[in-house]
């Protein structure tokens, strides 16, 4: 009998033995195998010009007045653009490597997060950033910011990862902060690519959408999830 089996026969609860109950093998890695799959094949469908022929997908970039004149596609697609290969193996391997470092494992609830985390990283840009007009947005380092709170709230409900989890979301609320009030991404002078004209805001607004994100699959009952 292992160690797993012979807790669960017992009539000793684990808050009986002094410890908290404990985390086995992850059994979601077919999951994540077939999320790496998605999510790199999407990235590469509609970023095909930029990695075949090195020119981004600009009709794809979020513009709020070519929106308003109908091309509506570019609320959806724009987290996935990006302005070099550089930009795109940066953006995506952070969003992966977050994405795939959830706690949260149901595809439906990471869906949440993820959408959550890129509408905050478009929407307060939206509100607060004039030059969104003028130089458009997009890349998935917004909707990154967002997991990344995420998984430290996520890491903040365990009694041994407490600590860790609130200092993590503390420093990455400063560091949005910081580059809200300098205008400038962190660590800006260490990219040694072509990152495009960012607009900071968008990693402010993908922290608080990922935070709202996560509200909200704690407020709507588990009825609700089991059925999806």
């Amino acid at each position: 009998m292992g160690y797993k089996e012979s807790i669960m026969s017992s009539n000793i609860t684990p808050v009986e033995i002094g410890f908290v109950t404990p985390k086995f093998p992850d059994t979601n890695i077919t999951g994540n195998r077939m999320a790496i799959v998605f999510w790199v094949s999407l990235l590469a469908v509609v970023n095909f010009s930029l990695v075949f022929g090195n020119h981004p997908a600009i009709n794809m970039m979020f513009r709020p007045d070519a929106i308003a004149d109908g091309e509506w596609w570019r609320i959806f697609l724009s987290p996935l653009v990006h302005v070099s290969p550089y930009h795109l193996l940066m953006d995506g391997s952070a969003f992966l490597l977050v994405y795939i470092g959830l706690e949260e494992h149901r595809w439906s609830r990471r869906l949440v997060l993820t959408l959550f985390s890129a509408a905050g990283s478009l929407l307060l840009p939206l509100f607060i950033a004039p030059e969104l007009n003028r130089i458009g947005l997009c890349g998935l380092s917004g909707a990154a910011h967002g997991l990344t709170a995420v998984s430290s709230l996520e890491m903040s409900r365990h009694r041994g990862q407490k600590k860790i989890g609130c200092f993590l979301l503390v420093v990455l609320s400063l560091k949005v902060a910081w580059e809200l009030w300098s205008g400038t991404v962190f660590l800006h002078f260490l990219h040694f690519g072509d990152i495009g004209h960012p607009i900071v805001a968008t990693h402010a607004g993908g922290v608080l959408g990922g935070v709202v994100g996560y509200v909200v699959i704690a407020v709507l009952p588990r009825a609700f999830w089991d059925k999806q």
